[in-house]
């Protein structure tokens, strides 16, 4: 019957329920012997202590060992640029990479120094203060003056048999400082009482007019280039026994004129002129091929080398092919020389020998010098 079933489903529901209780009870009753027993078996072997210091971080560990991987850090990175720089810095590169010695080493104007003024190649004007180019004229008791006149000296006795006449002032890339040498060592020569023919060989990029504001309408230019023989008449300057040849309108072909028989013959009348010394003001070597051709016929060749940006491969370079063409190479020129950086080089300060501020005491007054000609601008 109905009544029957559903007791039934009832009584089997109730059934299962209790076997459930059942079960769960005695796992409750077995968990709790565990715990019992486990309980018993626990012991305090040492009360805890409460610690004075942390464990962690270790500070004086962590300090030294950051001390010793940033040192070592900053060592090894110091050594990785150093390995990356092929700039050369001193004198004893220049000998070591291009066996050529260094003749001259010419100061950097620090910072904290008067400035120098700078003509470039289109006119204008970089810094203030006194001009680089005539800075032996304008400035001769500072210590740029005295590195240009160190070059001289050095210049004058770097070949046996007697001093060279005929001198070319060249370097490896442009910006290196060729056209600030030529005319402060010219300046220099003639201050000792040499007659010095100034050229600038430069017929690409000249410069020396716009120093000395003179025309360039006429000069060694038009000279290799006429069909005559007219030679270019020497220009004077404000500075005393210093002549000037300008470049001339720029040429379409610059190289051919200086390889040709004209130059040498130029080069000739220069000389039977009565100049002692004769200084050519070239273009860069490793751009054009105008120096390498005047190399090979001029007495002597000096390179200059701007400290901390002409490379090692180019320095060498340029010495192979000088050394190509049978060039008498006679050393080179270390400019814009870092001195504070490399003291070494020097075992007396040149301000400490002038004074504080680099000039010479005032002569007597009962015995004054002739005043010289100041008035160079450019």
């Amino acid at each position: 019957t109905p009544g029957y079933n559903n007791l039934k489903a009832e009584i089997a529901n109730q059934r299962t329920t209790l076997e459930a209780l059942v079960k769960r009870q005695s796992e409750t009753s077995s968990s709790a012997g565990l715990n019992d027993l486990v309980a018993s078996n626990v012991r305090i072997v040492d009360v805890a202590e409460v610690p004075n210091r942390p464990s962690s971080p270790k500070v004086a560990l962590n300090i030294l060992l950051s001390l010793v991987t940033g040192l070592g850090l900053g060592v090894g990175l110091a050594f990785f640029f150093e390995y990356l720089d092929k700039s050369i810095k001193t004198p004893e590169e220049i000998l070591q990479i291009g066996g050529i010695p260094a003749i001259g080493v010419v100061p950097a104007m620090r910072p904290d120094g008067a400035g120098l003024r700078v003509i470039r190649t289109d006119g204008g004007e970089a810094a203030r203060g006194p001009l680089v180019e005539l800075i032996s004229h304008e400035d001769p008791k500072s210590k740029i003056s005295e590195a240009f006149r160190e070059v001289r000296t050095a210049l004058l006795v770097s070949q046996a048999g007697g001093p060279p006449k005929t001198i070319l002032i060249t370097s490896a890339c442009p910006g290196e400082g060729k056209t600030a040498i030529a005319i402060n060592l010219a300046i220099t020569l003639a201050q000792i009482g040499r007659r010095v023919l100034l050229v600038d060989a430069d017929l690409r990029r000249p410069r020396i007019h716009r120093i000395f504001q003179v025309g360039n309408g006429h000069g060694l230019s038009t000279c290799l280039s006429a069909s005559d023989l007219l030679w270019p008449e020497p220009l004077k300057s404000p500075i005393q026994r210093l002549d000037l040849i300008p470049s001339g309108p720029m040429p379409p072909n610059p190289a051919d004129l200086l390889d040709s028989d004209r130059f040498a013959r130029v080069q000739t009348e220069f000389l039977e002129q009565g100049y002692d010394h004769i200084i050519y003001d070239s273009p860069p070597v490793l751009p054009v091929a105008d120096p390498v051709i005047m190399a090979a016929r001029v007495d002597a060749v000096a390179l200059v080398v701007l400290a901390g940006v002409t490379s090692r491969d180019a320095l060498a370079h340029v010495v192979r092919r000088l050394q190509q063409v049978k060039a008498r190479a006679v050393g080179a020129i270390l400019n814009r020389a870092d001195l504070s950086s490399q003291s070494y080089y020097y075992g007396y300060s040149y301000k400490r020998y002038y004074g504080d501020d680099d000039k010479p005491e005032a002569p007597p007054a009962a015995s004054p010098e002739p005043r010289r000609d100041r008035t160079v601008r450019a």
